[in-house]
């Protein structure tokens, strides 16, 4: 997991130091365009995605990456590659050349790697796609990320350092990058089958998580009788009702979103008290396969809600999707009919809150971009407790005094860091 970064000579200015936030804490990244917000965010993109080209490509003197268990240090030298041609008027030209020094946890070099124009090259015309210029239209062509790294591959077997390789991977942390230009050339369309896109996907996770509860139950069903049969505790009737009282709450939070499990609760006996217990135990022990999804479906519902979508509620079913309805009618309103920021809320929302797992780091460039006035004061609140509840890594880079708020306490100003140099 990726603890910080040092960088040194960014486009041959700047220096930076940047501690990653914490699982659950966020951090807002500002400072005047061309100082290197994107640029930040894009080596921790190319770390987590092993494109270790694109440190062949950005113009900086140093990187010390900090993982929990070693650090790369990452070195940007240019060289002069000098032709032996015999001719001493013969021009040199630089060449620049990019080193992987891995360091474990005591300090210890564990080895390195280096890439350069000439190894690029060499791996270039030894891959497949370069060769046969994809004339294989069985095979399915490789995406532009897939190529950089067989690309990367290539070089670092070449220098018999896979293993540097797979200890970078070991490291790596997933990440989401919402970058600035997600809104240029997409069409009030694209917009729309966006969120219809969602509408599809929340029916799916619906139907997975319905589907998981059923494989769960038919576990705990065929055990009943052997756990019933070594159970001797009782449950008393003031436990038992406190029980029953979760048991309901449990399936009427799961009739919200069209996932009611029908239940027919006994009366209490104390007589039969033993039985009783392992029924209500072993029943939210079924229940609890929702947790996750209910988890993550209240904390979007209550979000969208709080948006205040034009006196607009929404809905989540098993059947549906999603579905808004104005405040003073049931009548569905159709998803091509939300205005496009709310189009844009819901697409963004999904992403933080069902793309992203525990862990994961989230970066976000310029959400202003997309946002009324309104909604970016409300902005880093949302994301804060995304972030809290999700336990995500979120780190923002913004222009916006709206978007920041008062929260100036989670800010790194890139011009102020390198005003102290």
């Amino acid at each position: 997991m990726l603890r910080s970064l040092d960088i040194k000579g960014l486009f041959n200015c700047y220096d930076y130091f940047l501690s990653v936030p914490r699982e659950g804490e966020t951090m807002i990244i500002t400072g005047p365009n061309g100082y290197g917000k994107t640029t930040i965010f894009t080596i921790i993109e190319a770390l987590s995605n092993n494109d270790l080209l694109y440190f062949h490509e950005i113009p900086f003197s140093e990187i010390i990456a900090d993982f929990e268990e070693f650090k790369v240090h990452i070195l940007s030298i240019n060289e002069d590659n000098k032709k032996n041609s015999g001719n001493q008027d013969e021009v040199t030209v630089p060449q620049k050349q990019v080193e992987f020094i891995f360091i474990g946890a005591d300090n210890n070099r564990l080895g390195s790697f280096k890439i350069d124009q000439d190894r690029i090259n060499t791996s270039n015309k030894r891959h497949f796609w370069f060769r046969y210029n994809n004339q294989d239209e069985e095979n399915e062509t490789p995406s532009e990320l897939e190529k950089r790294i067989n690309i990367v591959t290539e070089i670092i077997k070449s220098q018999k350092a896979l293993g540097l390789f797979t200890l970078l991977q070991s490291g790596k942390t997933d990440t989401k990058f919402i970058k600035s230009q997600r809104l240029f050339n997409i069409s009030e369309e694209e917009h729309t089958e966006a969120v219809k896109d969602i509408s599809e996907s929340l029916k799916g996770k619906l139907s997975e998580a319905y589907f998981n509860y059923l494989v769960k139950s038919q576990d705990i069903d065929s055990n009943f009788i052997e756990v019933l049969m070594k159970s001797d505790e009782c449950i008393s009737e003031q436990d038992y009702s406190a029980a029953v009282i979760t048991l309901k709450e449990k399936i009427e939070h799961l009739k919200r979103y069209d996932l009611n499990s029908s239940y027919k609760i006994p009366e209490y006996r104390k007589d039969k008290s033993h039985i009783l217990n392992c029924f209500v135990t072993e029943t939210i022990k079924k229940l609890s396969s929702y947790d996750g999804i209910l988890n993550e479906l209240d904390i979007f519902t209550s979000m969208i809600q709080n948006k205040c979508f034009s006196n607009k509620s929404i809905t989540i079913s098993y059947k549906d999707g999603i579905r808004f309805s104005s405040g003073s009618s049931i009548a569905t309103i159709p998803l091509d009919k939300l205005s496009s920021g709310e189009k844009n809320e819901i697409i963004m929302l999904y992403n933080f809150i069902f793309d992203l797992k525990e862990g994961d780091i989230l970066l976000i460039d310029e959400p202003e971009i997309s946002l009324h006035v309104a909604w970016q004061n409300e902005f880093m609140k949302d994301i804060t407790n995304i972030a809290r509840q999700r336990k995500i890594r979120v780190m923002i880079a913004t222009h916006s005094p709206q978007i920041i708020g008062g929260m100036w306490n989670l800010c790194y100003d890139l011009y102020e860091q390198s005003e102290k140099i």
